[in-house]
């Protein structure tokens, strides 16, 4: 309704009716609308596709690209990631070379090699030392090269008295507090956890997506759990992560489903109350059904983080 005006003005300008109608994909999904993000992006599919321009058909194909990392298909997703830059790269240049390349970094998230790419990402924060959002994927890339005093080094940059040094209106908020959530958690940085837990409250109810880019971290529910586990507050978190892995089944978001069920595992292992031995076991086993199934690479925190 909010992008209602946009799409008015932009009739008849095929370009800007584009814009309008993958803005409405991204406005509905941050929102945690799923239903109606997927209804866009098939509304943009439809009026792209009778044009038969590769610059237009670029955004879809980024798009479907996102919705894969979402379900957790990764290899489809990578597949479909280079199949956008292919069709996007001449038209939109360095541009479509960035949405390739905030993709492709949340593909190795998902499949365990971020720690292969912190030369590459460091080269990014270098080339563009203001978007922020490479910075904090640089700190978990760290994290994955066991490189945990680097990377709370390079996260406590992008910090600020009552959260993150980025504005709460940048389209790459939402990407970077939850990439410093999970640098929160698998380290154990309770700065970190100081920080974020205001950082994250406001927007915990919403998703992870970075405009028209589309990289998307899933529900912030689950990274607001994960820091409010390292906080102390472990009953809070559990509630949280078992929120986030219900919301991400609901919506069919399968990495983060496994993720957030491997995440309150851990939580609930943490706090040993009555049954959570059982319901640890039980969450651990079906996350490793879902990871199995999908190709997922889970993460916890290592022994002596916990």
């Amino acid at each position: 309704a909010l992008l209602a005006p946009l799409r008015r003005a932009a009739r008849g300008w095929s370009e800007m009716e584009v814009i309008a109608r993958a803005l409405a994909v991204i406005d509905a999904l941050e929102g945690g609308d799923v239903a109606d993000a997927r209804a866009a992006t098939e509304d943009l599919r439809s009026f792209v596709a009778p044009f038969g321009r590769p610059a237009l058909d670029a955004f879809v194909a980024f798009f479907d690209a996102m919705w894969a990392i979402l379900a957790g298909d990764l290899a489809r997703a990578a597949e479909l990631s280079d199949a956008a830059l292919a069709i996007g790269v001449e038209a939109h240049g360095d541009n479509a070379a960035t949405a390739w390349a905030g993709q492709q970094l949340v593909v190795a998230l998902g499949q365990g090699r971020i720690g292969e790419l912190v030369d590459d990402v460091a080269r990014l924060v270098d080339e563009q030392p203001l978007v922020p959002v490479w910075g904090m994927v640089l700190a978990r890339a760290l994290v994955g090269r066991g490189e945990e005093v680097e990377a709370r080094a390079v996260a406590h940059r992008y910090l600020v008295d009552g959260g993150l040094s980025v504005h709460p209106r940048s389209v790459l908020r939402y990407l970077v507090a939850a990439m410093a959530a999970e640098v929160c958690w698998l380290t154990s940085d309770e700065v970190l956890a100081e920080h974020l837990v205001v950082e994250l409250a406001p927007i915990s109810h919403r998703v992870a997506v970075t405009g028209l880019a589309a990289s998307c971290a899933g529900h912030l529910v689950r990274h607001h759990g994960l820091v409010l586990a390292v906080g102390g507050d472990l009953d809070g978190a559990a509630d949280l992560l078992e929120l986030a892995a219900s919301t991400a089944a609901a919506d069919g978001f399968g990495w983060a489903e496994a993720q957030s069920l491997a995440d309150r595992a851990v939580v609930l292992r943490r706090r040993g109350g009555l049954g959570d031995a059982e319901d640890a076991a039980a969450d651990d086993e079906r996350a490793e059904r879902l990871a199995a199934a999908l190709g997922l690479e889970l993460v916890r925190p290592a022994p002596s983080a916990s």
